[in-house]
Formats: structure tokens, C-alpha cells, sequence
């Protein structure tokens, strides 16, 4: 099974969860990083699939997780566009 065939089906989301974070320094070993009890969770999907989401609320994977906090690694225009329109829908709804 293939990545593409995980983004084929369902909410055509991968996700990777529980990456440990090592952010900080063992202060005894400064080569080593001391335990970090924090996991780091991230999605893969594809641009058309995750605007179709954010605008149509296609599944609702990706749109309900990105109406929590989240870190965007990159800044798309189209995807920032589709990020308004699904905040707003998820206000229009919640004032309904």
C-alpha cells in the first residue's frame, strides 16, 4: 500500500502522529537531547484535496482540524483563502 492509495481514500489525509520532539539539550551531554515528552502530529495531503475540504467540508478532516491552532510550514495563497473561508463558515455556523 502506497501513500497515494491512503490519500485516495477517506478523508485523503496520511497523517504521521506521535514524532517525538528533542528541542532541548541535555545540559550534562550537549550532544545528546534530554526527554521531551511533547509529539509533534502532521498531515500530508494533496493542494486540490485540501481546498476542497477547507471550501465544501468535504470529509471535515482537515477543515475541523484546521480551525484549532496549527503551524503552517508553508504559506500558500490559495490555501490561506480556503483557511478564511472555512473560518468563516465554521463562525456563520456557530452564530446559526
Amino acid at each position: 500500500m502506497t501513500s497515494n492509495f491512503v490519500q485516495r481514500t477517506g478523508s485523503k489525509i496520511y497523517f504521521n502522529p506521535l514524532i517525538p520532539l528533542k528541542t532541548f539539550k541535555n545540559e550534562e551531554n550537549p550532544d545528546l537531547y534530554a526527554n521531551d515528552a511533547r509529539r509533534l502530529k502532521y498531515g500530508i495531503i494533496q493542494k486540490d484535496d485540501a481546498i476542497e475540504d477547507l471550501t465544501d467540508w468535504h470529509a471535515f478532516a482537515l477543515a475541523g482540524r484546521m480551525q484549532k491552532p496549527i503551524l503552517p510550514i508553508f504559506e500558500d495563497p490559495d490555501i490561506v483563502a480556503a483557511q478564511e473561508t472555512n473560518r468563516i463558515s465554521a463562525l456563520n455556523l456557530a452564530l446559526f
